[in-house]
């Protein structure tokens, strides 16, 4: 996907645990991550860097992250609405990384300025707003 300038990664997961856990909470096994290569970042309930993706949260709907603050919120013994406040301010949120993990292609997605001048809005029988089209002249 392309968001403001930035790819948008996606990661899926082969162990059936994470998988299930991802599924309940997201309702997909692929998620949404910022880059391609995880990075040492410090996390909640641990006393030491882990290696961890960072989950695009702006690329998760609002029931996504309402059910993954009442996860964090069971998980880690924390007060729900705070969670949900955190969620929603910051841009994103550590994954652990492992060797379950897989980063799948970039989700590449034309930015919208791309699809105009492509012609893309024609293709899908929408009007689309006027913009000169340069032409070059014939040389002989």
């Amino acid at each position: 996907m392309f968001t403001n300038g930035r790819s948008i990664h996606l990661i899926t997961t082969s162990d059936e645990k994470r998988q299930a856990i991802w599924l309940h909470v997201f309702g997909t096994d692929t998620l949404p991550v910022l880059a391609s290569k995880p990075r040492w970042q410090a996390m909640q309930g641990r006393g030491f860097d882990v290696l961890a993706f960072d989950l695009a949260l702006s690329e998760l709907s609002t029931a996504q992250r309402q059910r993954f603050a009442g996860h964090l919120s069971r998980k880690y013994g924390r007060n729900y609405q705070a969670t949900l406040i955190e969620l929603e301010t910051v841009v994103s949120w550590p994954i652990p990384a492992g060797m379950d993990v897989v980063v799948l292609e970039p989700a590449e997605q034309a930015s919208p300025l791309a699809l105009l001048l492509s012609g893309h809005a024609r293709r899908r029988g929408r009007k689309r707003p006027f913009v000169a089209v340069p032409r070059l002249a014939a040389v002989s």
